[in-house]
């Protein structure tokens, strides 16, 4: 067996078992190799450090089949690994009954470059390295022998196979083509298969959960289901329960198979489907124009960044997508959407969804931030000011000089304030918006369909672009508790950190849940307030209800608590202010945060208006 010996210092990965070897990481190789032969992997110093496919003309020069040096790597070996990968997804009580799942999953079941999925009694293998390639044989076999299944179909044709100089390879390699269409059950609905010509192995196993959530959330929705391919969710909206389902997807073909798909459940009801052939991006644009509104929206792209290199623009696609679906959600709507590319990660994702989700906002209250415009002008600091008739300063106020050489001429006694002093006009403020994040939260406001959170999120979203215009320091807190010793204290936003992308994610990424500690919270929030060096320093609280916790009974005790908070403030010079929703707070607030010291808003869904309208109003 031929030896991959690597340059010093480049076992660390492997010691740490990543499962690739890089170019840059190989040294030299001992001995013969062809593409897809097993090679012994050896550290500068000889240590070994396992067993791996070798690929020549790939950037991963090596994959890893085993890290025990002492492994044979043969028919056997794959018998093992796949019989154990098939017996893990057998052992998972959400899969049972499921007819369609992913059998293997690459380097997670210790194959690298194996990607088997089950459609009923029909297998397809998708091989997409060298290594993976060589062993087809011993694969194929060991799936047929682990599953019991009557065909195996090769979808070897993704793109990834030319980085390993490979060519596609596609057709059947066990067993004989069914004699029919090919279908499975999933979670109640029938699905029509196309393993030849699909996308992936033929349908996108991985949304199976998404697609019985869509379902769970779809009773009596109107549902836009945008990137529709083969229908998955519109179906399973249609067995939630959907008022109706519109479908849209630029794919004749696939629309096809959709409708061919709603045929094979007569029961649902298909009058309540409508399939559009359309480009989604401009439908969308479309339905706003017309005014068109959803309950439910589902967006499911295809990759639009296969790797880093593409990011940005599809970032910008994402943002695209994404806000169009925002603005057309009825208020208290549903945004399901997802993102396949690898070049997107998880939190660049977020953060793409939650700007979206807040530049809807924003475009929602265009009549109100014009108005918050007007009034932050107003506001704004003018920069220098002369103060006239002073008695010294930085020049002579002509004016004033004359009229004491007057007074002199005439025997008067002059006046001594002949200068012109020029200092800086600012607002010296600090401002820590606190939002009670308890459970209640997340009750919908009455006779709406928005919860308070989300009206709180919109209200925060609108403050933070006033104060960002006025240029006053701002930070957006939050917090909930869970007892006495756990009051989770949550920073969306900073006073020295930026109103970004990444600040926007945070308070849309706004929470609700556990209970209501006050006091500590305001003692949290006054810290951060002392430290600020600004002459006034404000605490804007915004609450839905009074100070409540699981380890106290009695609310005198924790609103008693909250007032000395308040009070410690006022003694380290912190303003406190509370804006309340609770319709029942005039019985108690002004025991907490004094007479004049607190708002009640009996009409919630103003918030997103009112809060900061109350803001300038108290630091006009």
């Amino acid at each position: 067996m031929a030896k991959l010996i690597l340059l010093p210092g480049k076992e660390r990965s492997a010691l740490r078992r990543h499962p690739w070897l890089f170019a840059g990481s190989v040294g030299r190789l001992e001995g013969r190799a062809r593409p897809g032969d097993t090679v012994e992997v050896m550290a500068d110093d000889g240590r070994p450090l396992g067993r791996a496919a070798y690929s020549p003309k790939s950037q991963i020069r090596a994959r890893f089949w085993t890290f025990d040096a002492a492994e044979t790597v043969d028919d056997a070996f794959f018998k093992r690994r796949v019989a154990a990968a098939v017996a893990r997804r057998a052992a998972l009580p959400e899969l049972a009954g499921q007819e369609g799942l992913r059998l293997i999953h690459g380097e997670s079941d210790g194959l690298p470059g194996v990607i088997a999925d089950r459609y009923g009694d029909t297998v397809v293998v998708q091989l997409t390295s060298a290594g993976a390639d060589t062993w087809r044989s011993a694969i194929v076999a060991a799936l047929v022998k682990a599953t019991g299944c009557a065909r195996v179909f090769e979808r070897s044709d993704s793109d990834v196979r030319g980085l390993e100089g490979l060519a596609p390879v596609t057709g059947w390699i066990h067993g004989e083509a069914p004699g029919g269409p090919l279908s499975i059950l999933e979670n109640g609905v029938r699905l029509g298969i196309d393993i030849a010509g699909g996308h992936k192995t033929g349908f996108y196993l991985d949304q199976r959960d998404n697609r019985l959530l869509l379902g769970q959330l779809a009773a009596g929705k109107e549902v836009l289901n945008c990137f529709c391919y083969t229908g998955g969710f519109s179906l399973q909206a249609l067995a939630g329960g959907a008022a109706a389902v519109l479908s849209i997807d630029s794919s004749g073909p696939a629309l096809e198979q959709a409708r061919a798909n709603l045929a094979l459940n007569p029961k649902l009801p298909a009058a309540r489907a409508e399939w559009l052939e359309a480009d989604v991006f401009q439908a969308l644009r479309d339905f706003r124009k017309a005014g068109r509104q959803f309950d439910l929206i589902v967006l499911d792209p295809p990759k639009f960044a296969p790797s880093a290199a593409h990011a940005d623009r599809a970032a910008r696609a994402y943002k695209d997508i994404n806000l169009l679906g925002c603005r057309l959600l009825r208020p208290g709507g549903l945004l399901m959407t997802y993102s396949c590319s690898g070049g997107i990660g998880l939190e660049l994702f977020q953060k793409i969804v939650a700007g979206a989700a807040l530049d809807a906002i924003l475009a929602a209250n265009r009549p109100l931030l014009a108005r918050l415009r007007a009034l932050i002008e107003a506001l704004q600091p003018q920069g220098l000011v002369r103060q006239r008739r002073q008695e010294d300063g930085d020049d002579i106020d002509l004016n004033a000089a004359i009229d004491a050489l007057v007074d002199i001429r005439l025997g008067r006694q002059p006046d001594p304030r002949i200068a012109i002093r020029r200092r800086l006009q600012v607002r010296d403020l600090s401002v820590l918006l606190l939002v009670d994040l308890s459970r209640s939260t997340a009750d919908p406001v009455r006779g709406g369909h928005q919860t308070i959170l989300d009206l709180a999120r919109q209200a925060a979203v609108l403050l933070a672009e006033a104060l960002a215009g006025i240029g006053d320091p701002f930070a957006i807190h939050g917090f909930a508790s869970n007892g006495r010793h756990d009051v989770a204290y949550l920073r969306f936003k900073d006073f020295d950190g930026a109103w970004d992308d990444a600040a926007r994610a945070r308070v849309a990424g706004m929470e609700a849940g556990l209970s209501t500690r006050m006091g500590a919270a305001l003692r949290h929030a006054g810290a951060h307030l002392a430290a600020r060096p600004s002459a006034r320093r404000l605490l804007l609280f915004l609450t839905d209800g009074e100070p409540a916790d699981i380890d106290e009974a009695d609310p005198q005790y924790l609103r008693h608590d909250a007032r000395q908070a308040v009070e410690g403030l006022a003694r380290q010079g912190i303003a406190t202010y509370c804006l309340s929703l609770d319709p029942l707070a005039d019985r108690y607030v002004s025991s907490i945060f004094g007479g004049n010291r607190y708002s009640v808003l009996d009409r919630v869904e103003r918030l997103p208006e009112k809060l900061p309208m109350l803001y300038l109003g108290l630091t006009r």
